[in-house]
């Protein structure tokens, strides 16, 4: 692909997600309390009740970090129970280096931000596994975009 074909199919794509892309925009001017542009001469209110609910929701989906937990019977053998608590323990180290990954690029923690586009109707989520070519650790990668900028399209 040249460039202008990486043009032409963004033009497109922007082109038929754009009614999408303008029901986010309202979304966001409602909660960031925007005053809506006077037609009339009647007076106009903006309630703070759908910023609180939304806020509200992203704190209720956010407060606690989630625990990892396995289910065990009574019929596992040790080695069996040491796996599943390695596997817990791995699910913790994922989520903390999420974090970390988040926080060092100026962001809330991971599952603050997941929640907050999740509350949204909208979200957008790049997943991958990849090693490091520095110093050879595995990195569990989940970066979240804002999906006002990424457009879906299978192929």
């Amino acid at each position: 692909m040249d460039i202008r074909d990486i043009q032409t199919e963004t033009t497109n794509l922007v082109a038929y997600w754009q009614i999408r892309n303008q029901m986010m925009i309202d979304d966001r001017a409602r909660l960031a309390l925007t005053k809506p542009i006077a037609k009339t001469n009647q007076i106009q209110w903006v309630m703070n009740e759908p910023k609180v609910l939304y806020d509200t929701c992203v704190a209720i989906m956010s407060a606690y970090t989630p625990r990892f937990r396995l289910p065990l019977t009574m019929n596992f053998t040790q080695e069996q129970k040491t796996k599943i608590s390695k596997a817990e323990r791995l699910l913790i180290g994922i989520l903390r280096s999420l974090d970390a990954r988040n926080l060092r690029t100026g962001h809330p923690y991971w599952l603050r931000e997941l929640a907050y586009w999740v509350a949204s109707g909208w979200w957008a989520v790049f997943t991958t596994v990849r090693k490091d070519p520095q110093t050879d650790e595995i990195q569990f990668l989940a970066d979240i975009f804002d999906p006002m900028t990424v457009y879906p399209e299978w192929d």
